[in-house]
């Protein structure tokens, strides 16, 4: 994507280049399916044509970028606008499916940001018409694609809900459970399912928020949810505590969180080889609360760690 000025309509706009020599068509079809769809939380086109051999597309500019961009270092973001984003997402999904189209590329990268309240389904390049049962061919990116891409050869509206819950997981602990692997690797393990739980990575995300970003990647398909619309009525009932968010650590420190409504901080810090300190204190006066401290073995800090974010 390329920022760039609308000379005629004196506005700037985000501009999706395409190689040169490649069919107008592929330009034309995407704009036409975004048009059609339109909705607050579908990335609207301005225009779309050719110049000197170059399809482009110009759609309204997403002055912060898009979700995947906010995401850094391996921290995941606040859990309130992991599902702020996430939700408005899926409402655009829902806008795909009911006109009878399978986005196929869902993921962080083509959620576009507005502003930080307002997140846009985009890039349609892939998005396909459902067949008379109910799919369409594979297609999409490979870390994303579900199970049944690769066990069936085809994609159903659960698998743009599979896509969906993986960009929530990755917007919850800053990391993919599959982005380490190989391409070889990764239709095995794609296929035997997410092993690793939320918590375990990133235990200061809300237990519910978890549960539904863990169902959604279900291997089985009609374990998921039914639709986008299920999907974000889930997140809307979801209910947890005051919000923790990890924070760049200080030196020395391995991770870091603060729950700035309560005014407080948690530090784990390696104590050797096997053991971590998990230190709970109050951001302004530094006094620790104890029964939140703890020297622990590596295996007993995320069980320790969900507690302490629990209790608040």
């Amino acid at each position: 994507m390329w920022q760039a000025t609308d000379q005629r309509q004196a506005q700037e706009v985000a501009l999706k280049l395409f190689k040169p020599g490649n069919h107008p068509s592929f330009a034309f079809r995407e704009a036409q399916a975004l048009t059609a769809l339109g909705g607050p939380n579908v990335l609207r086109v301005h225009n779309a044509d050719v110049y000197q051999d170059v399809p482009y597309i110009a759609t309204e500019l997403a002055a912060l970028g898009t979700t995947a961009d906010r995401v850094s270092d391996g921290r995941g973001v606040r859990p309130d606008l992991a599902i702020l984003w996430t939700r408005h997402m899926l409402q655009g999904l829902a806008v795909c499916h009911a006109a009878g189209l399978l986005h196929r590329d869902v993921k962080p990268a083509n959620v576009f940001l507005r502003r930080e309240d307002l997140a846009q389904l985009g890039d349609f390049g892939l998005v396909e018409p459902l067949g008379h049962h109910g799919s369409t061919p594979v297609a999409g990116t490979p870390v994303y694609l579900p199970p049944e891409a690769y066990l069936n050869n085809e994609m159903t509206v659960a698998s743009d809900i599979y896509m969906a819950g993986l960009t929530l997981w990755f917007l919850l602990t800053g990391d993919h459970p599959f982005s380490r692997l190989s391409l070889i690797d990764l239709p095995a393990a794609v296929t035997r399912g997410v092993t690793v739980r939320i918590r375990d990575v990133a235990p200061h995300v809300p237990r519910p928020v978890a549960l539904v970003a863990e169902r959604a990647v279900a291997v089985d398909p009609s374990q998921r949810f039914e639709g986008s619309g299920e999907m974000n009525s889930a997140l809307a009932r979801t209910q947890y505590g005051t919000l923790w968010m990890e924070v760049v650590p200080d030196a020395g420190v391995v991770r870091q969180w603060a729950n700035p409504e309560r005014g407080l901080v948690v530090r784990l810090t390696q104590v050797n080889a096997r053991r971590f300190l998990v230190d709970t204190r109050h951001a302004r006066s530094g006094n620790r609360v104890r029964p939140h401290c703890e020297q622990l073995a590596q295996g007993q800090v995320a069980v320790f760690l969900r507690r302490v974010f629990d209790a608040y």
